[in-house]
């Protein structure tokens, strides 16, 4: 299944706010988003950018590849967008 990997910056934004350490690299599939502190990478993935028709969440630039070629270190469980604002 297709996955898709970016930097969520309203996390990156919260976090230098209120000091907190949330994970911030969101994997985006079909099942949802999970957030990662660490996130490593075999196999086949492309790097996309496209300023025209962003991604979710705003998201520019993201890393576009399968489920079964990374491995997430310190992996949140599923939440909603709305979780990420303070």
């Amino acid at each position: 299944m297709k996955a898709r990997i970016y930097i969520n910056r309203h996390i990156v934004k919260s976090n230098k706010k209120t000091g907190r350490d949330d994970a911030c690299i969101a994997i985006r599939t079909y099942k949802g988003v999970k957030y990662a502190k660490k996130v490593e990478l075999f196999g086949s993935w492309t790097l996309k950018q496209d300023f025209e028709k962003p991604y979710c969440s705003g998201a520019t630039i993201w890393l576009e590849g399968y489920e079964e070629n990374y491995v997430a270190e310190d992996e949140n469980e599923i939440r909603s967008d709305e979780d990420i604002y303070v």
